[in-house]
């Protein structure tokens, strides 16, 4: 499908995807960047010491859309690290003033990065989240990135969640500007890695209201992906391991964090 793409706004926008063997899912997710209406866009991709060849697919696509001339594509491969310090490692290297994080298994739709970034020119959120849906190997996905938006409705009970501690949305959700994520700070690399997205967008929430909700479907989370950068990380926090391989709970990080960011706030 044709996009039409949105050249009046030239604010870069940084999509970073930490990618560890990743090679059955890469080159969809790579292609849901590449069919985005918006430009400019720069794609940071690390490879996290992958074992397949995730960094082959990964040249390989930034080969063929080298033409693009409102697209960008940086490359950098490492030894094994881990997710948050792969994420920490995509926001050093960013240069947007918006910013998208993306796991190398899941999807945007073409207009999503054109929506969001239309309610921060508009209205200067700080933060925009879309619904997401969840799906699986099984789906159709084609489909679901041809279709029309979804428009579905946040009910009161997710609103009042996500202004505690919990979030009802994942790491694709929310396009971020680049002062909010600087103000918030790093991830912290010596947590449960699986609790980061409640750690993290906790500290966001602590220091800005300006988060606009979108009630439409422009993020798709793949479930079930065992060999995913987060779904093949070991279940440990503080280098201990949780008995049972559950996941522990970080809404005492995240109360951890309130009075030093509160702090900040007030030294802004």
């Amino acid at each position: 499908m044709t996009q039409s793409r949105d050249r009046t706004v030239e604010a870069l926008v940084s999509v970073m995807i930490p990618a560890y063997n990743a090679e059955k899912h890469l080159r969809d997710t790579l292609d849901s960047v590449y069919r985005q209406s918006y430009r400019p866009i720069e794609v940071i991709i690390i490879d996290d010491g992958s074992l397949d060849s995730t960094g082959s697919i990964i040249t390989e696509w930034a080969a063929s859309v080298q033409n693009d001339p409102d697209l960008t594509v940086v490359e950098k491969r490492q030894e094994n690290c881990g997710l948050l310090a792969c994420r920490n490692l995509l926001l050093d290297l960013a240069r947007g003033d918006v910013l998208q994080f993306l796991d190398a298994d899941d999807l945007l739709h073409p207009e999503k990065i054109s929506r969001c970034m239309a309610a921060i020119r508009d209205s200067g959120w700080d933060v925009v989240v879309p619904r997401t849906r969840h799906f699986t190997d099984e789906d159709d996905t084609t489909r679901l990135l041809e279709q029309e938006p979804v428009r579905s409705e946040w009910t009161s009970r997710e609103l009042r969640r996500s202004c505690v501690t919990a979030t009802p949305w994942h790491s694709v959700g929310p396009l971020f500007t680049r002062e909010i994520v600087k103000f918030a700070g790093n991830f912290p690399e010596d947590i449960d890695p699986f609790s980061e997205e409640l750690e993290f967008h906790g500290r966001v929430k602590l220091l800005t209201d300006r988060v606009k909700y979108l009630d439409e479907v422009l993020n798709f989370y793949r479930k079930g992906n065992s060999r995913s950068i987060t779904g093949g990380i070991g279940r440990t926090f503080n280098g201990r391991r949780s008995e049972d391989g559950t996941r522990l709970n970080s809404s005492h990080v995240v109360i951890s964090y309130a009075v030093f960011c509160l702090k900040k706030k007030t030294k802004k």
